[in-house]
Parts: C-alpha cells; sequence; structure tokens
C-alpha cells in the first residue's frame, strides 16, 4: 500500500496539530492518526511500539515520518502540491516531537541506534565495509534517524534504524539538509 494520507492541507495539518498536543498511546494510534497521516512504515513502527507498551506516546515515531516529508522529499515526490505553509508547520510539529530514545518507544530495531550501527548498515549497501566510498554519519534530532554523507560525491542519505530503511536525499533537497546536519566539512557535531 506504501503512503495513503499525508497532511498537506491547512484542514489537514490543525487536526493533526491538535491531535498531536496531546500524548498519544500506542494502542489507539492506528485509528487516531490513520485518516491524517498513513504510511505503512509508520504503522508498522506504531505495532512495534503497541508490543512494547500499548500505553507509549508515539508522537515521536509520527516525527519520524514528518521529518521525512516535509524535510527529505522534495515537491515533486508528492502526489498533490503542499497548501501555503503547510511543509514549514509540519516541520515544526516534527521537531517539538523530537529527542526521544527510540528504546523508549518500540520493542526490537534491525539495526543498532549508535552511529556505528548505522555505518555498517550504510556500508553494508557496497558489500562490505572495505567497498564502501568514504562517508561520514551523524544522528539527527530524531529517534532512530541518521544522515549520512558520502565525502567524495557530497550525496545524502537517510537511515532509519527500526527497520534499516536507507533514502537517498533528493538531489533538490540536498544543499539545505548538508547546511543542517553537516555544516563544516569533515567536522562531525557532537551527538
Amino acid at each position: 500500500m506504501g503512503t495513503w494520507a499525508i497532511p498537506q492541507t491547512d484542514e489537514a495539518v490543525t487536526r493533526l496539530e491538535r491531535l498531536m498536543a496531546s500524548p498519544i498511546a500506542a494502542s489507539r494510534a492506528w485509528v487516531a492518526l490513520n485518516p491524517l497521516v498513513g504510511d505503512d512504515t509508520l504503522f508498522d513502527m506504531l505495532d512495534l511500539a503497541s508490543d512494547r507498551n500499548p500505553e507509549a506516546d508515539v508522537r515521536p515515531l509520527v516525527a519520524i515520518t514528518l521529518d521525512e516529508w516535509a524535510n527529505w522529499m522534495c515537491d515533486g515526490r508528492f502526489r498533490h502540491p503542499w497548501g501555503d505553509g503547510c511543509r514549514e508547520r509540519l516541520q515544526a510539529l516534527a521537531k517539538a516531537h523530537a529527542g526521544t530514545a527510540i528504546e523508549d518507544l518500540v520493542s526490537r530495531v534491525m539495526v543498532p541506534d549508535t552511529l556505528e550501527g548505522a555505518r555498517g548498515a550504510y556500508a553494508l549497501l557496497f558489500g562490505s565495509p572495505e567497498a564502501a566510498p568514504e562517508f561520514e554519519v551523524v544522528r539527527t534530532e530524531f529517534p532512530g534517524v541518521y544522515a549520512v554523507r558520502e565525502t567524495a560525491s557530497g550525496s545524502l542519505a537517510r537511515l532509519e534504524v527500526i527497520f534499516g530503511v536507507i533514502a537517498e536525499a533528493e538531489p533538490s533537497m540536498v544543499d539545505a539538509l548538508r547546511a543542517i546536519h553537516f555544516p563544516c566539512p569533515g567536522v562531525v557535531p557532537a551527538p
């Protein structure tokens, strides 16, 4: 199924802002979020959270998905255009729910939530660490999400540890993402 609901209108973003103003228990997240934020990966994460603790507040997991849509994907990837200011409101909503440890939210992850785990997962794309190009990895402010920058090409990717999902940044988004995650080439910000 993939993605079936993205809050891109003023009405949808307002409804999501109201919903996320209070904790969302993992056990009721499906019903609460489905009409506003519909994504297979998110709902799989919600299942893992419910397995660990049905009462866990899953807003940080929603923030992971909002971060991907609002910060890492260009407009051309969406079927409908963003309403005026909606992308920026989702960016702010995601940021408001960043900072939780992934171990507090889900029952298991596929990649260790460490810089070394993220490095290892990215290197596997090339068959082995020796075959991988030189790259840098930084933890983002979102739980279990890392930014990866290949040194020679400058390409950027986003890695989520829950399912080991790696997505290359859209070319039109690279400069803005590089300024956020790798402000000074060769200098890795402290976690």
